[in-house]
C-alpha cells in the first residue's frame, strides 16, 4: 500500500525501463540530421535505425530531454547539430586519423 506522500517524491525518469545509450542516442541523432523532412514519421525513424517503435520513442524522449531534438518532429536542435558532428556521434571519423 502506498501512502500519500510517497506519491508526492518526485523522481527523474528519461525513460521507462530503457538506460541511456550514447550509441543508440548517436544513431538517433545521425537520423534526424540527415532527414531534411519538417517531421519525421516515428516508424520510419525506426526502420531507418533498426529499433523497435518504443524504444526509438524513448530514445528521442532522452534526446529531447537533453536538448538534441525537438519533441514532435524529431528535428535536430541548434545543439544537436553542434553534437553530431563531435567524433563519438559519427562513427566513420572515430576510425579516420586526422580528422
Amino acid at each position: 500500500m502506498m501512502r500519500d506522500n510517497e506519491s508526492l517524491k518526485p523522481k527523474l525518469q528519461l525513460s521507462n525501463g530503457y538506460f541511456v545509450n550514447f550509441t543508440y542516442l548517436a544513431r538517433i541523432l545521425n537520423a534526424v540530421c540527415q532527414d531534411q523532412r519538417e517531421r519525421i514519421p516515428q516508424v520510419e525513424l525506426a526502420a531507418a535505425i533498426g529499433f523497435t517503435e518504443r524504444h526509438v520513442k524513448h530514445l528521442c524522449g532522452i534526446a529531447h530531454a537533453l536538448g538534441l531534438t525537438e519533441r514532435v518532429t524529431y528535428k535536430p536542435t541548434p545543439l544537436g547539430r553542434l553534437v553530431q558532428h563531435e567524433p563519438v556521434f559519427c562513427p566513420s571519423r572515430l576510425l579516420t586519423p586526422g580528422k
